[in-house]
C-alpha cells in the first residue's frame, strides 16, 4: 500500500513530533508498505524531494514544503497563516502521481483536517489521524479564549473525528475517540532499537548520575524536582545532574535554579545547552535514570512522554510520577523508580533509593528497562497491529 504521512513537522530535526512520525514510518515500512513523507520546512521547498536513512530500515523518502511562502492569507503574519495551513500540502498531493492509497495526517490542525478530509473524499482513498496530545488551552498562543484555542477544541471534540480511523498515542485518547465507532490503535512512542555498550558513568566514580532532557515549561514539575535534588543532596547523595537541553543561565531563570548552583548543586551540575540527538542519546545512556516529573494537567494525561521510551530502548530506568499510561508499562523496583505523589519530599525519598542501589540491582534495572521497550516502543512491536487497521479500510 502507498501510504503518505503529512503534517506540522520536520523529519530531518529531533522534536517529539518527528520522532512521532520516524517511528511510525518504520512501523509501517517493517510491515511492507510503500511510505513518504511531505513536511514543512520554511524556505527549503524542494519538488525533488529529498531522502534520510532510518538505521536498519528501508530509505525513507519524501518532499518538504513551505506552508508560510504561500496559500490562504500567506501575506499576513505567520501566527495568522498558521491558523490556516494545510492548502498547499493539500494541492500538492492533488499532483501527485502515483496517487497515495491512503493518508496519515500527524496532529490535529484544524486547517490540515478540513482540508485533507475534503481531498480525500474526492481521491476516494482513507484518511487516518496519528494523534498525540490534547493541548492545555492556556499554553496556546492567545490563551484560553485565543483563536488558537478555539481551533483546538473545533477539532478535538469535532473535526477530528470525521476521520476514518486513528493511530493514538495513550488510553485516554483512544476512549475519546472510541465515541466515534471507527477503528482505533493504541501506539506509544515508537524507536529503533539501540546497542549502547558505553558504561554508565557511575561505574567510574560511584556517584549517581540523573538526566533531564528537554526545556521545563508547564507540562513539568521542574520546581519540585530541584526541591527534591536538593533535600537529597542536603542528606549527603552524591549526585550528578545533567541537564541536555539547557544551558546554566536557563536553569537559573526557573524557580529554585540559581539556589541550587549557587548551593548543593555548585559542583554537581552539567548543562549541555542544545547539542545534537547523538550526544545527548549518549549522555542519556551513561546516566543511571532520567527523571521524569509532571504534573497531571490535561495536556500531561492525554499525552505520552517520547523521553521515556527514548531513555528504555538507551537502558536507562526512569524516576517518575503517575500520569498518563506509565502505569501500564513501569513497574516500581523494576524498571522505573514511581513516586506515590508529586512532591519535594517523595522524590527525594526515591533519588535516595537509587543512591542506596547496588550496581547489580541497578544493571538489573538497565536490562528490564531495554527489555520493555523492545516489548512495546519499538516499531516492530506495533507493525502487525497498525498495518492491520490500515488494510482493514483500505480494503
Amino acid at each position: 500500500m502507498r501510504i503518505l504521512i503529512v503534517g506540522h513537522f520536520d523529519t530531518r530535526e529531533s522534536t517529539a513530533a518527528s520522532l512521532r512520525v520516524r517511528g511510525t514510518a518504520g512501523a509501517l515500512l517493517t510491515a511492507g508498505h510503500d511510505v513518504q513523507v511531505i513536511d514543512v520546512r520554511m524556505g527549503r521547498t524542494d519538488p525533488r524531494g529529498w531522502s534520510i536513512e532510518l538505521s536498519g530500515l528501508p530509505i525513507l523518502t519524501g518532499v518538504s514544503l513551505d506552508e508560510y511562502a504561500t496559500g490562504f492569507l500567506s501575506h499576513f503574519p505567520m501566527g495568522v497563516r498558521g491558523m490556516f495551513i494545510g492548502d498547499v500540502t493539500a494541492n500538492y498531493i492533488r499532483e501527485m502521481s502515483p496517487r497515495p492509497d491512503l493518508i496519515i495526517l500527524y496532529g490535529t490542525h484544524l486547517g490540515y483536517i478540513r482540508r485533507l478530509r475534503k481531498l480525500c473524499n474526492e481521491l476516494g482513498i482513507p484518511l487516518v489521524l496519528d494523534i498525540v496530545e490534547w493541548y492545555a488551552a492556556e499554553d496556546l498562543p492567545g490563551g484560553r479564549f485565543g483563536p488558537y484555542a478555539i481551533s483546538n477544541m473545533l477539532s478535538m471534540r469535532r473535526e477530528s473525528f470525521r476521520a476514518d480511523g486513528f493511530f493514538v498515542i495513550s488510553e485516554r485518547l483512544a476512549k475519546h475517540y472510541s465515541r466515534a465507532g471507527k477503528p482505533i490503535v493504541t501506539v506509544p512512542p515508537l524507536f529503533l532499537e539501540t546497542v549502547m555498550t558505553a558504561e554508565k558513568w557511575s561505574e567510574d566514580d560511584g556517584r549517581l548520575h540523573l538526566v533531564y532532557a528537554g526545556s521545563p515549561g508547564n507540562k513539568e514539575a521542574f520546581e519540585t524536582l530541584i526541591g527534591g535534588l536538593s533535600i537529597a543532596a542536603a542528606q549527603g547523595v552524591a549526585l550528578t545532574w545533567h541537564l541536555v537541553g539547557m544551558t546554566e543561565a536557563d536553569l537559573r531563570a526557573v524557580p529554585g535554579g540559581s539556589t541550587w548552583l549557587d548551593g548543593a548543586g555548585a559542583t554537581a551540575t552539567i548543562c549541555y545547552g542544545r547539542i545534537p540527538n547523538v550526544r545527548a542519546r549518549r549522555i542519556v545512556s551513561r546516566s543511571d535514570f532520567s527523571l521524569l516529573l509532571r504534573p497531571l494537567r490535561r495536556s500531561n494525561q492525554f499525552g505520552f512522554p517520547s523521553k521515556l521510551a527514548e531513555s528504555m530502548t538507551l537502558g536507562t530506568p526512569v524516576i517518575a510520577n503517575r500520569f498518563s499510561d506509565l502505569s501500564r508499562f513501569l513497574s516500581d523496583g523494576e524498571n522505573a523508580l514511581l513516586l506515590t505523589d508529586l512532591s519535594n519530599e517523595t522524590f527525594a525519598d526515591a533519588v535516595m533509593r537509587a543512591a542506596n542501589h547496588s550496581p547489580g540491582i541497578r544493571n538489573m534495572m538497565c536490562a528490564s528497562a531495554q527489555a520493555l521497550a523492545r516489548t512495546h516502543f519499538c516499531p516492530q512491536s506495533h507493525s502487525r497491529s497498525m498495518s492491520d487497521m490500515l488494510e482493514k479500510l483500505r480494503g
